[in-house]
């Protein structure tokens, strides 16, 4: 390739001389359609992050209208990620690091905002992806370990399997679960 071509001529040259390739070798475009479709039996959710709960900051989150759930739903998508920090919805004093014994104190206030949300895109039909960020002593900014720690780690995993619905790992279909009382 000489240096006045460019990166769309050497694309496109590429392109040209890989299906004349594949031709000469007698493989059909049908074999390229049938190799491009997905094997992978999971359905292909589409749809949207809801950052209602990201920030540490119960305060700094962007909270999502309810109209915007329905025109999630109306324009044809089926998916809500709604990914979660982890200070978001702990009652702990904010101006200082979080310590080993704050990781399970709770606002129930803001855990009731978690459960609205969810409510609101499960009544439109969404499939919704709760996601644990910043779990703290799982994450390397909290200071401390918790998951070398068995009795923290397993007062986190308790709570969160019975209280809010998700696993440890953040990502279980809650539609599965009860409602929480």
């Amino acid at each position: 390739m000489n240096t006045s071509d460019t990166r769309r001529d050497f694309i496109k040259k590429s392109a040209l001389l890989g299906t004349g390739l594949s031709l000469a070798a007698g493989t059909s475009f049908q074999a390229f359609a049938e190799a491009a479709k997905s094997k992978n039996k999971l359905p292909a959710w589409k749809g949207f992050n809801l950052l209602d709960f990201f920030s540490h900051d119960p305060n700094g989150g962007r909270p999502t209208k309810p109209e915007y759930i329905q025109w999630i739903a109306d324009w044809g998508f089926d998916f809500a990620r709604i990914p979660i920090s982890y200070p978001s919805y702990l009652d702990i004093d904010r101006s200082r690091p979080i310590r080993p014994d704050e990781v399970l104190n709770f606002d129930e206030s803001r855990l009731e905002k978690v459960d609205e949300l969810v409510e609101r895109c499960i009544s439109q039909g969404l499939h919704v992806s709760l996601n644990l960020h910043r779990a703290p002593g799982f994450c390397i900014n909290a200071g401390f370990i918790s998951y070398l720690n068995p009795i923290i780690s397993g007062k986190i995993r308790k709570r969160w399997m019975h209280s809010v619905r998700i696993g440890i790992c953040g990502q279980i279909d809650i539609r599965e679960f009860p409602r929480r009382n």
